[in-house]
Protein backbone atom coordinates (compact mmCIF):
# COMPACT_ATOMS: atom_id res chain seq x y z
CA UNK A 1 0.00 0.00 0.00
CA UNK A 2 2.89 2.40 0.74
CA UNK A 3 3.82 2.09 -2.67
CA UNK A 4 0.99 3.01 -4.35
CA UNK A 5 0.68 6.39 -2.25
CA UNK A 6 4.66 6.63 -2.94
CA UNK A 7 3.88 6.82 -6.65
CA UNK A 8 2.06 9.86 -5.69
CA UNK A 9 4.75 11.32 -3.63
CA UNK A 10 2.46 10.55 -0.19
CA UNK A 11 4.32 7.53 0.98
CA UNK A 12 4.80 9.14 4.59
CA UNK A 13 0.93 8.98 4.99
CA UNK A 14 0.58 5.14 5.21
CA UNK A 15 1.67 4.22 8.43
CA UNK A 16 1.27 0.22 9.95
CA UNK A 17 1.10 -0.29 13.82
CA UNK A 18 1.01 -4.17 15.21
CA UNK A 19 0.82 -6.42 17.89
CA UNK A 20 0.30 -10.14 19.00
CA UNK A 21 -3.38 -9.52 20.54
CA UNK A 22 -6.85 -10.74 19.92
CA UNK A 23 -9.04 -8.53 17.65
CA UNK A 24 -9.80 -5.38 19.42
CA UNK A 25 -9.46 -1.93 19.68
CA UNK A 26 -7.24 -1.57 23.40
CA UNK A 27 -5.45 0.93 24.50
CA UNK A 28 -1.95 1.07 22.73
CA UNK A 29 -4.59 0.74 19.63
CA UNK A 30 -6.27 3.58 20.44
CA UNK A 31 -2.66 5.06 21.14
CA UNK A 32 -1.47 4.77 17.85
CA UNK A 33 -4.40 5.90 16.37
CA UNK A 34 -4.59 8.83 18.14
CA UNK A 35 -0.67 9.33 17.28
CA UNK A 36 -1.38 9.08 13.72
CA UNK A 37 -4.44 11.66 13.26
CA UNK A 38 -2.56 14.12 15.74
CA UNK A 39 -0.03 14.10 13.22
CA UNK A 40 -1.22 14.44 10.02
CA UNK A 41 -4.59 16.36 11.23
CA UNK A 42 -3.05 18.65 14.27
CA UNK A 43 0.34 18.52 13.01
CA UNK A 44 1.58 17.50 16.24
CA UNK A 45 4.41 15.04 15.74
CA UNK A 46 4.95 14.04 19.65
CA UNK A 47 2.91 10.81 20.17
CA UNK A 48 3.65 11.41 24.12
CA UNK A 49 1.03 14.31 23.52
CA UNK A 50 -1.78 11.77 22.95
CA UNK A 51 -0.92 9.52 25.37
CA UNK A 52 -4.43 8.01 27.37
CA UNK A 53 -4.65 9.44 31.29
CA UNK A 54 -5.86 7.21 34.05
CA UNK A 55 -9.70 6.79 33.87
CA UNK A 56 -12.30 4.99 35.74
CA UNK A 57 -13.70 2.10 34.62
CA UNK A 58 -17.08 2.04 35.77
CA UNK A 59 -18.89 -1.61 36.92
CA UNK A 60 -20.37 -3.77 34.40
CA UNK A 61 -23.12 -3.29 36.64
CA UNK A 62 -23.46 0.03 36.25
CA UNK A 63 -23.21 0.46 32.81
CA UNK A 64 -25.92 -2.17 32.11
CA UNK A 65 -29.81 -1.42 32.96
CA UNK A 66 -30.58 -5.15 33.42
CA UNK A 67 -28.16 -6.36 34.85
CA UNK A 68 -29.42 -9.05 37.40
CA UNK A 69 -32.28 -6.94 37.73
CA UNK A 70 -36.34 -7.66 36.87
CA UNK A 71 -38.22 -6.47 33.82
CA UNK A 72 -40.43 -3.69 33.96
CA UNK A 73 -43.44 -5.16 34.16
CA UNK A 74 -44.80 -3.43 30.67
CA UNK A 75 -41.64 -4.74 29.08
CA UNK A 76 -41.99 -6.32 25.88
CA UNK A 77 -41.56 -9.35 24.70
CA UNK A 78 -39.05 -10.66 22.18
CA UNK A 79 -42.39 -11.88 19.52
CA UNK A 80 -43.96 -8.03 21.15
CA UNK A 81 -41.05 -6.18 19.85
CA UNK A 82 -40.32 -8.43 16.91
CA UNK A 83 -43.86 -7.34 15.87
CA UNK A 84 -43.64 -3.80 16.30
CA UNK A 85 -40.74 -3.70 14.33
CA UNK A 86 -42.65 -4.98 11.60
CA UNK A 87 -45.08 -2.38 12.09
CA UNK A 88 -42.54 0.40 12.01
CA UNK A 89 -41.47 -1.41 8.06
CA UNK A 90 -44.61 -1.24 6.96
CA UNK A 91 -45.15 2.27 8.04
CA UNK A 92 -42.09 3.43 6.68
CA UNK A 93 -41.97 6.31 4.31
CA UNK A 94 -39.60 6.25 1.44
CA UNK A 95 -38.68 4.34 -2.12
CA UNK A 96 -39.46 0.58 -1.66
CA UNK A 97 -38.07 -0.62 -4.43
CA UNK A 98 -34.76 1.05 -3.12
CA UNK A 99 -35.10 -0.76 0.14
CA UNK A 100 -35.57 -3.90 -1.38
CA UNK A 101 -32.55 -3.40 -4.32
CA UNK A 102 -31.01 -2.67 -0.88
CA UNK A 103 -31.53 -5.63 1.02
CA UNK A 104 -30.64 -7.87 -1.95
CA UNK A 105 -27.83 -6.22 -2.60
CA UNK A 106 -28.80 -6.47 -6.40
CA UNK A 107 -28.05 -4.46 -9.69
CA UNK A 108 -29.59 -3.90 -12.70
CA UNK A 109 -25.95 -4.44 -14.43
CA UNK A 110 -24.87 -1.79 -16.85
CA UNK A 111 -23.25 -4.37 -19.65
CA UNK A 112 -24.01 -7.76 -19.84
CA UNK A 113 -21.09 -10.41 -21.12
CA UNK A 114 -22.32 -12.89 -23.52
CA UNK A 115 -20.88 -15.97 -25.07
CA UNK A 116 -23.31 -18.35 -27.53
CA UNK A 117 -22.04 -21.28 -28.51
CA UNK A 118 -25.39 -23.11 -30.62
CA UNK A 119 -27.38 -22.93 -27.99
CA UNK A 120 -25.51 -22.55 -25.31
CA UNK A 121 -25.09 -19.66 -23.29
CA UNK A 122 -23.11 -18.12 -20.93
CA UNK A 123 -23.61 -14.72 -19.34
CA UNK A 124 -21.81 -12.79 -16.79
CA UNK A 125 -21.56 -9.24 -15.44
CA UNK A 126 -18.89 -6.97 -16.59
CA UNK A 127 -16.38 -6.48 -13.82
CA UNK A 128 -17.87 -8.88 -11.71
CA UNK A 129 -16.06 -12.51 -12.37
CA UNK A 130 -19.84 -14.04 -11.68
CA UNK A 131 -21.12 -16.90 -14.25
CA UNK A 132 -24.17 -18.04 -15.39
CA UNK A 133 -24.82 -20.96 -17.82
CA UNK A 134 -28.15 -21.22 -20.14
CA UNK A 135 -30.10 -22.55 -23.12
CA UNK A 136 -30.56 -20.21 -26.11
CA UNK A 137 -33.71 -20.82 -28.19
CA UNK A 138 -33.94 -18.55 -31.31
CA UNK A 139 -37.83 -18.40 -31.92
CA UNK A 140 -39.09 -18.98 -35.72
CA UNK A 141 -41.92 -16.81 -35.25
CA UNK A 142 -42.12 -13.19 -37.16
CA UNK A 143 -42.76 -9.95 -36.21
CA UNK A 144 -40.32 -9.79 -33.31
CA UNK A 145 -42.46 -11.47 -30.37
CA UNK A 146 -41.39 -10.83 -26.71
CA UNK A 147 -38.42 -13.35 -25.72
CA UNK A 148 -39.02 -14.81 -22.45
CA UNK A 149 -37.13 -15.93 -19.24
CA UNK A 150 -37.51 -18.93 -17.84
CA UNK A 151 -36.53 -20.06 -14.84
CA UNK A 152 -36.80 -23.49 -12.88
CA UNK A 153 -35.41 -24.11 -9.11
CA UNK A 154 -34.06 -27.24 -10.94
CA UNK A 155 -31.44 -25.02 -13.95
CA UNK A 156 -32.25 -24.77 -17.79
CA UNK A 157 -32.01 -28.29 -18.65
CA UNK A 158 -35.36 -28.85 -16.21
CA UNK A 159 -37.06 -25.77 -17.87
CA UNK A 160 -36.64 -27.08 -20.81
CA UNK A 161 -38.56 -30.56 -20.14
CA UNK A 162 -41.44 -28.44 -18.49
CA UNK A 163 -44.80 -28.00 -20.26
CA UNK A 164 -44.62 -24.05 -20.33
CA UNK A 165 -41.41 -23.43 -22.08
CA UNK A 166 -42.67 -26.45 -24.94
CA UNK A 167 -45.73 -23.56 -25.08
CA UNK A 168 -43.78 -21.11 -25.81
CA UNK A 169 -41.53 -22.85 -28.49
CA UNK A 170 -44.80 -23.64 -30.34
CA UNK A 171 -45.48 -20.19 -30.62
CA UNK A 172 -42.42 -19.55 -31.69
CA UNK A 173 -41.22 -17.32 -29.12
CA UNK A 174 -37.10 -17.27 -28.28
CA UNK A 175 -36.50 -18.93 -24.97
CA UNK A 176 -33.74 -18.42 -22.30
CA UNK A 177 -33.05 -20.77 -19.84
CA UNK A 178 -30.63 -20.38 -16.73
CA UNK A 179 -28.80 -21.94 -14.40
CA UNK A 180 -29.33 -19.65 -11.57
CA UNK A 181 -27.05 -19.82 -8.79
CA UNK A 182 -26.60 -23.46 -7.16
CA UNK A 183 -28.76 -25.09 -9.52
CA UNK A 184 -28.09 -27.02 -12.64
CA UNK A 185 -24.54 -26.90 -13.80
CA UNK A 186 -23.91 -23.87 -11.08
CA UNK A 187 -24.25 -26.18 -8.62
CA UNK A 188 -20.74 -26.06 -6.72
CA UNK A 189 -19.13 -26.29 -3.22
CA UNK A 190 -19.78 -23.01 -1.02
CA UNK A 191 -18.85 -23.20 2.69
CA UNK A 192 -21.03 -21.50 4.68
CA UNK A 193 -19.37 -22.70 7.83
CA UNK A 194 -17.35 -19.50 8.55
CA UNK A 195 -18.33 -17.22 11.45
CA UNK A 196 -20.53 -14.31 9.85
CA UNK A 197 -20.78 -15.76 6.43
CA UNK A 198 -23.45 -13.44 5.45
CA UNK A 199 -21.94 -10.58 6.64
CA UNK A 200 -19.70 -10.54 3.84
CA UNK A 201 -21.57 -12.87 1.42
CA UNK A 202 -25.00 -12.62 -0.39
CA UNK A 203 -27.00 -15.78 0.61
CA UNK A 204 -27.77 -18.23 -2.25
CA UNK A 205 -31.05 -16.78 -2.81
CA UNK A 206 -30.14 -12.97 -2.86
CA UNK A 207 -27.42 -14.40 -5.57
CA UNK A 208 -30.46 -16.55 -7.47
CA UNK A 209 -32.47 -12.88 -7.99
CA UNK A 210 -28.70 -11.27 -9.34
CA UNK A 211 -29.04 -13.79 -12.09
CA UNK A 212 -32.25 -12.95 -13.35
CA UNK A 213 -31.88 -9.90 -13.32
CA UNK A 214 -28.63 -10.14 -15.37
CA UNK A 215 -30.37 -12.15 -17.51
CA UNK A 216 -33.16 -9.96 -18.14
CA UNK A 217 -30.65 -6.85 -18.83
CA UNK A 218 -29.32 -9.03 -21.93
CA UNK A 219 -32.51 -9.73 -23.36
CA UNK A 220 -33.42 -5.99 -23.02
CA UNK A 221 -36.45 -5.65 -24.87
CA UNK A 222 -39.03 -2.93 -23.88
CA UNK A 223 -41.02 -5.15 -21.92
CA UNK A 224 -39.68 -8.42 -21.09
CA UNK A 225 -41.77 -11.18 -19.70
CA UNK A 226 -40.18 -13.63 -16.93
CA UNK A 227 -41.73 -17.01 -16.30
CA UNK A 228 -40.79 -18.44 -13.04
CA UNK A 229 -41.48 -21.77 -12.19
CA UNK A 230 -41.85 -23.74 -8.90
CA UNK A 231 -39.46 -22.53 -5.56
CA UNK A 232 -38.02 -20.08 -8.50
CA UNK A 233 -41.16 -17.97 -8.38
CA UNK A 234 -40.37 -16.07 -5.50
CA UNK A 235 -36.94 -15.30 -6.84
CA UNK A 236 -38.39 -13.87 -10.15
CA UNK A 237 -40.81 -12.05 -8.45
CA UNK A 238 -38.26 -9.57 -6.05
CA UNK A 239 -36.21 -9.88 -9.16
CA UNK A 240 -39.32 -8.08 -11.53
CA UNK A 241 -39.97 -5.77 -8.33
CA UNK A 242 -36.53 -4.37 -8.47
CA UNK A 243 -35.54 -4.49 -12.30
CA UNK A 244 -35.13 -1.28 -13.94
CA UNK A 245 -37.39 -1.77 -16.86
CA UNK A 246 -41.04 -3.01 -16.96
CA UNK A 247 -41.38 -6.71 -16.60
CA UNK A 248 -44.32 -8.76 -17.53
CA UNK A 249 -44.00 -11.63 -14.63
CA UNK A 250 -45.56 -15.09 -14.80
CA UNK A 251 -44.79 -16.55 -11.30
CA UNK A 252 -47.22 -18.46 -9.52
CA UNK A 253 -46.22 -18.35 -5.66
CA UNK A 254 -47.66 -21.55 -4.74
CA UNK A 255 -48.40 -21.73 -1.01
CA UNK A 256 -45.99 -18.75 0.00
CA UNK A 257 -47.36 -15.83 1.95
CA UNK A 258 -44.40 -14.71 2.91
CA UNK A 259 -44.32 -15.29 6.80
CA UNK A 260 -40.89 -14.79 8.75
CA UNK A 261 -40.71 -18.78 8.33
CA UNK A 262 -41.43 -18.84 5.04
CA UNK A 263 -38.30 -16.59 4.18
CA UNK A 264 -35.92 -18.28 6.39
CA UNK A 265 -37.04 -21.45 5.14
CA UNK A 266 -38.02 -20.99 1.08
CA UNK A 267 -36.40 -17.74 0.28
CA UNK A 268 -33.06 -16.42 3.09
CA UNK A 269 -31.98 -12.97 2.84
CA UNK A 270 -31.29 -11.33 6.33
CA UNK A 271 -33.42 -8.53 6.57
CA UNK A 272 -36.04 -8.58 3.38
CA UNK A 273 -38.66 -8.59 5.64
CA UNK A 274 -37.20 -4.95 7.06
CA UNK A 275 -37.39 -3.88 3.26
CA UNK A 276 -41.08 -4.70 3.12
CA UNK A 277 -41.05 -8.32 2.38
CA UNK A 278 -43.53 -9.79 0.03
CA UNK A 279 -46.13 -6.96 0.02
CA UNK A 280 -43.70 -4.46 -1.81
CA UNK A 281 -42.30 -6.81 -3.97
CA UNK A 282 -45.90 -7.96 -5.07
CA UNK A 283 -46.81 -4.28 -5.63
CA UNK A 284 -43.72 -3.61 -7.42
CA UNK A 285 -43.91 -6.04 -9.77
CA UNK A 286 -47.87 -5.73 -10.17
CA UNK A 287 -48.40 -8.88 -8.76
CA UNK A 288 -52.20 -9.41 -7.12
Amino acid sequence: MRAVYDLYGKGDNVETWFQEAPHNYNQPNREAMYAFFGKHVLGVTDPSRFKEGSIHIEKLQDMLVLMNRKLPDNALSFEQLFDEWKRFSREQTGDRRERLTFALAAEWPREVLSQVDGERIVLGRAGRGDRIPGIWLKGTGSGGATPVLVVHPEGAQAARQSPEVARLIAEGRSVLMVDAFQTGSAVAPRDRSAKMFLTFNKSDDANRVQDVLTALAWLHTPKMRLVGLGKASVWCLFAAAVADEPVELEANLGSFTGTDQEFVDSFFVPGLQRAGGLLAAKELAGVN
